[in-house]
């Protein structure tokens, strides 16, 4: 990585943690630049407004589901488990706070920012959903008899409501937290074992 990628993944990152702790309109440039270590004309070398610069923190958020996409398109022959764990390591790495709220921050401050970044989502998410089942139809993983469209409609659903549930938002949970949990649940289930009648 360049040092000017590097500068420039530095300032969206600080835009990225500060907008998730504090809100968008509680965060300034120049809280941003402190937090970058750069200068305030640094940041705007980089981006032309405040508004530029959280759609390009929140489409950083989408870059996890790209590099998936990326990945499985160079390696298809992994198990969909490797990919799933490798997101979750991204979605680690990034900063984390009240992601629903600012979603609806963002929505209210900035609308066509805010359909943009639902946009990039929807259209890596189903291509991340295609390969994922792709690849676990070809190694045999999924249960016979599942309709794979049934499947990808019902993980897509899921998936887009929970990014969007405030209920969520409340118990505090990081990113890493959440996405193990919802992981578990979507290879796994949530009973131990199959004993009900």
């Amino acid at each position: 990585m360049n040092a000017e990628v590097q500068t420039q993944e530095k300032i969206v990152l600080a835009a990225l943690d500060l907008i998730l702790r504090q809100g968008i309109k509680k965060t300034g440039v120049d809280e941003i630049a402190r937090q970058a270590g750069v200068t305030r004309a640094t940041v705007y070398r980089y981006f032309d407004d405040k508004r530029s610069l959280v759609h390009t923190a929140f489409l950083r958020l989408e870059q996890v589901f790209h590099n998936a996409l990326l990945r499985m398109e160079q390696d298809p022959h992994n198990s969909p488990g490797v990919y799933l764990d490798q997101m979750g390591q991204e979605f680690h790495a990034l900063p984390s706070g009240d992601l629903i709220t600012r979603l609806e921050e963002l929505k209210r401050l900035y609308p066509s920012v805010y359909a943009g970044v639902q946009e990039v989502r929807s259209a890596a998410l189903e291509a991340v959903f295609d390969h994922l089942l792709a690849a676990a139809e070809e190694k045999r993983l999924l249960r016979p008899g599942l309709k794979r469209e049934v499947v990808q409609v019902i993980l897509w659903e899921f998936l887009l409501s929970l990014l969007n549930n405030p209920r969520l938002s409340a118990l505090g949970l990081s990113n890493a937290e959440l996405y193990s949990t919802v992981l578990d649940i979507l290879l796994y289930g949530i009973l131990q074992e199959r004993t009900l009648q």
